[in-house]
Order: structure tokens, then sequence, then C-alpha cells
């Protein structure tokens, strides 16, 4: 990935659209948290305004995580609209700054996994 800059947006989502995001997100068992940041590659000269990154569990597929969230965000943003996403692992060293913009969406927590549950009976 090439440098970026990441910071809050000037011209945040509306409510409607962060608690449609906020939702899409939370069906996805793989997705640990998940930002709004305004995102900028200078490479690319053109800034996007925001974009959805989200943070995927260690060891999940992007390619298998992502279509499915691409999928819940279609059902829940208003028609037309098209938020940029992106993915990163929890060790992503861009993952500090990106915490630091302030723009966590509000995820409820997950059930653990079958396996999880039985972990936590036993300890």
């Amino acid at each position: 990935m090439s440098a970026v800059i990441v910071g809050a947006s000037k011209n945040p989502f509306e409510n409607q659209v962060v608690s449609a995001l906020s939702e899409a997100v939370n069906t996805i068992e793989e997705i640990t948290e998940a930002h709004v940041p305004q995102w900028f590659e200078p490479i690319n000269m053109e800034p996007l305004e925001q974009v959805l990154v989200v943070v995927i569990k260690k060891r999940k597929n992007p390619n298998k995580v992502m279509p499915k969230l691409m999928q819940a965000l279609a059902e829940r943003l208003p028609t037309g609209l098209v938020v940029p996403s992106l993915h990163i692992y929890e060790n992503d060293p861009l993952l500090e700054e990106i915490r630091q913009t302030d723009t966590r969406l509000s995820l409820e927590p997950k059930s653990p996994s079958f396996l999880g549950r039985l972990f936590q009976e036993t300890s």
C-alpha cells in the first residue's frame, strides 16, 4: 500500500448513513472494528471524502469477508450511495493512526463462536 493520510472528515456522513454502516458491519462476525476516516493517497491525488475501514480478525480471508460486507452495505445504505471500503488486519501499523481520527463506528459485541464458548466454559 502506498503512503496514505487519514483524518477526521470535514463533511462527516449523516447519522442515517452512520447507522446503516454500523448495522452492516455488525452482521459480519469476522470484523472486530470499523472506522470512517477521510482517506487520501497522495500518489492518486484524488482525496476521498470518507471510506469505511474494517478491521478483520487474524487468519480470516478478506476475499470471503468483503463480499459479505458489500452485500450487507447494499441492503442498508440509501439507494445510489456507495461508500468506498477497505480492510486491514489488527496488526496493521496504520490502525493506530486510524483510531486517532475518532471515527470509530459503534459495534455490538459479537457472540463467541462455538469453540470460543467451549473454551470459556473450560477455563
